[in-house]
C-alpha cells in the first residue's frame, strides 16, 4: 500500500513540474522542428537603409550563395561554405537611385527579388506602405519599403512564416521592417534597436515604432528629428499607454498609427485597419508633400 501511495506521489509532482515546464515556455516563441523555405527577406541593417540583409530559410543544409546585380543579367556572386537552413548575407553602403536584384537556389528552384535605393539628391519622390500582419496586402510592387507592425513585440519564425506566405510576391521584392523581433532557435534575426523602440529615417521621412510598453515615454523624443516628417507606429500595448503617448508627441509627428485593440480617440491618431500606401513628393515648388491611399 506504501508503496502504491509513493508511485502517485512521483506521478503527481512529475505532472506538476512538466506543467510548470509548459507555462514557462510560453515566454517565448515556440518553434517547431519542420523544414521551411521562405525567402528572399531584405531586412534593413541601419537606420538609415544603406545597409541591408538578404535573409532566407532552405528546407535542408546547403552553403549560402548569393546572385546579384545592379542592371541586367547576373554579374556578380557571393558564397559562404558552411551548410546551414537559415542563410543570412549583408551588403553594405549600396548606391542610391538603383534598383538591386538577388537570386539564390533551394535545391531544383531559383528564388529572386529586387529592391529599390534610396533616391538620389534634394527632389525625389517614392512611396512606401504601412501595414499589420493581419493582412494580405496583394501584388503591389512599387513601393521602397514595408512597414508592418503586430500585436505583439516577438514573433517566431514559424508564425512569421505563415505571414509571408500570404504576401509572398510584395515581400520578395521589397525592404521590409518589422516592427517587432523575429525568433529562430532562440535567437533574434531582426530586433529592435533600442529596448521596445525601433526607428528608421528614409530620406525626409522617419518612422518611429514603439512595440512594448516603456518606463520612460520620454525617450522616444531621443529619436525624433529636428527636420523632417515622422509617422509613430504603436503595436498592441494598451490604451493608457497609446493616450500617454499622443498626449507628448501629437504636436511633433504627422500621424500616430496604433494596432487596432490599442486605438483610442484623439488627435492624429488612427486605427491600422487597412494597409496604407504613402506617397511622398519634393521638388522646388514645394518643401514636401505626403499623400496617403487606404
Amino acid at each position: 500500500m506504501k508503496k502504491i501511495f509513493l508511485i502517485i506521489l512521483i506521478t503527481i509532482f512529475s505532472c506538476s513540474k512538466e506543467a510548470k515546464n509548459i507555462v514557462k515556455s510560453e515566454d517565448k516563441p515556440i518553434e517547431s522542428s519542420r523544414a521551411i523555405s521562405m525567402g528572399p527577406i531584405f531586412l534593413p541593417e541601419n537606420s538609415f537603409f544603406s545597409t541591408i540583409s538578404i535573409n532566407y530559410f532552405t528546407s535542408i543544409p546547403t552553403s549560402t550563395k548569393v546572385f546579384f546585380t545592379m542592371a541586367g543579367e547576373i554579374d556578380w556572386v557571393r558564397e559562404e561554405k558552411s551548410s546551414k537552413i537559415f542563410h543570412k548575407m549583408i551588403f553594405k553602403d549600396l548606391e542610391e537611385s538603383t534598383f538591386y536584384k538577388f537570386a539564390y537556389k533551394e535545391e531544383t528552384s531559383k528564388k529572386e527579388g529586387f529592391i529599390k535605393t534610396l533616391p538620389y539628391g534634394t527632389e525625389y519622390e517614392f512611396e512606401f506602405l504601412i501595414t499589420t500582419t493581419d493582412f494580405e496586402i496583394g501584388d503591389l510592387r512599387e513601393s521602397s519599403f514595408i512597414v508592418i507592425l503586430s500585436k505583439t513585440n516577438q514573433m517566431g519564425i514559424n508564425e512569421f512564416y505563415e505571414i509571408y506566405k500570404k504576401n509572398e510576391n510584395i515581400f520578395s521584392s521589397n525592404i521590409i521592417v518589422p516592427i517587432f523581433d523575429i525568433v529562430f532557435n532562440g535567437e533574434k534575426i531582426f530586433k529592435s534597436k533600442d529596448d521596445g523602440i525601433d526607428y528608421f529615417y528614409y530620406k525626409d521621412v522617419a518612422i518611429i515604432g514603439i512595440n512594448k510598453k516603456l518606463e520612460n515615454y520620454d525617450k522616444i523624443s531621443y529619436y525624433i528629428p529636428e527636420n523632417g516628417k515622422v509617422y509613430l507606429l504603436i503595436s498592441d500595448i494598451g490604451r493608457r499607454e497609446v493616450e500617454i503617448i499622443a498626449e507628448k508627441y501629437k504636436f511633433y509627428v504627422e500621424k500616430i498609427y496604433v494596432y487596432k485593440n490599442s486605438y483610442i480617440k484623439s488627435d492624429k491618431v488612427f486605427s491600422l485597419d487597412n494597409p496604407i500606401k504613402v506617397s511622398v513628393t519634393k521638388n522646388s515648388k514645394y518643401a514636401m508633400v505626403l499623400k496617403e491611399v487606404f
